[in-house]
């Protein structure tokens, strides 16, 4: 998955995991279907979810008819707690470099970057992720899954 904006695989992750349960509010969804239609790993997705679970942002249920849901309505959940459950602090520093060269107060680049940074915060604030859902569809049938009744 393409890393943007800053985010870790990790916060990406949970982002488009969040939008499939926003897409099937009724049903619950596999980690295997999960782990198909995000390209990821069963075990690094499991520990991406297993954050989200402990955030209260989703449920999870063990067993063959396990799966996740959204542990709260799509309309409640804002993207920066996804964002923030999945990564911890957003932003450290605003400079680019890995290590920081400019001395005092930030260069053009750093003072960019912390307002850019300062957008994004206030846009994940202000979106909640019903704003999402239907957005990101996964077919189950393409990728070899059947709905379980």
């Amino acid at each position: 998955m393409y890393r943007s904006l800053g985010m870790s695989h990790g916060q990406l992750l949970a982002l488009h995991g969040m939008m499939v349960l926003a897409g099937r509010p009724d049903r619950r969804t596999s980690s295997g279907l999960l782990k198909e239609a995000l390209g990821a790993s069963r075990q690094y997705l499991y520990k991406i979810m297993e954050r989200l679970e402990q955030a209260g942002l989703v449920a999870g249920t063990a067993g063959f008819l396990g799966g996740f849901e959204l542990a709260r309505p799509s309309g409640e959940i804002t993207l920066l707690e996804i964002f923030s459950a999945a990564g911890g602090n957003p932003f450290g520093h605003a400079c680019l470099l890995a290590k920081r060269k400019c001395r005092g107060t930030p260069c053009g680049l750093g003072l960019l970057a912390e307002k850019l940074n300062r957008e994004f915060l206030e846009y994940l604030a202000a979106t909640r992720l019903s704003e999402f859902r239907g957005r990101l569809k996964i077919r189950e049938a393409a990728l070899g899954f059947r709905e379980k009744n």
